[in-house]
Parts: C-alpha cells; structure tokens; sequence
C-alpha cells in the first residue's frame, strides 16, 4: 500500500519527466534497473511512430540521474516500510497527465 511519502516521490519522478514532454508526444516513458546503489534509467517518448529514447546532452544525462536518485529513495523507503525491494521500475505518463507504474521484483541475472 502506497504511503504519502511513496506518492510525494513518484509525483517527483513524473514532474520532472513532464518538463521532457516533447509537444508531439503521446506519451514519455522511465524504465530502470535498480539494485541497492544502482539505478538505471532509461528514458523515451512514444509517438505515433512508436517508442523512440529521448536524445541525450548534459541537461538529460543530470535530469535522468535525479530521476534514478528519486527511484532508490523510493525503493529504500519502501524497504524501510517493509516491502520487498524492486529490481525494475517503470513509469508511463500519458499526454492527459495519466500515469502508471509498474514494480517488478525478479532479481535480474547479472551473469
């Protein structure tokens, strides 16, 4: 069950992701890998051709580092409140503002 400080952190995530919103997007996606001091994120846009990574440059690469810093907090908190930990994090925001996230907890194979 999601706790407000839960929320507070994924309405973080998805403010900041907002100000990537390109206007002839659909929808804008962050899919990371996550371990205890390690998050991996990945960021792209859907448009009507499709899921495309947003390009990268010094403003991304310091946006999508908060972005993974903001997820390990939640992870951690979430871990502090109980929860099993999550390997994977994924965020999709929709042009009207609807957003979904999906958790998974299968440890990734690292071999």
């Amino acid at each position: 069950m999601p706790t407000d400080s839960d929320e507070e952190i994924v309405n973080e995530i998805g403010d900041i992701l907002l100000d990537l919103f390109p206007e002839d997007a659909d929808a804008i996606i962050a899919d990371a890998t996550v371990d205890t001091n390690y998050a991996g994120v990945n960021v792209s846009v859907v448009k009507q051709s499709g899921a495309i990574p947003i390009p990268g440059g010094p403003g991304l690469s310091r946006t999508v580092y908060n972005v993974g810093k903001l997820i390990l907090k939640l992870r951690e908190l979430m871990v502090e409140e109980g929860e099993a930990a999550f390997f994977g994090f994924r965020i999709t925001i929709q042009r009207d503002g609807e957003f979904d996230v999906e958790l998974t907890y299968n440890q990734p194979d690292y071999s």
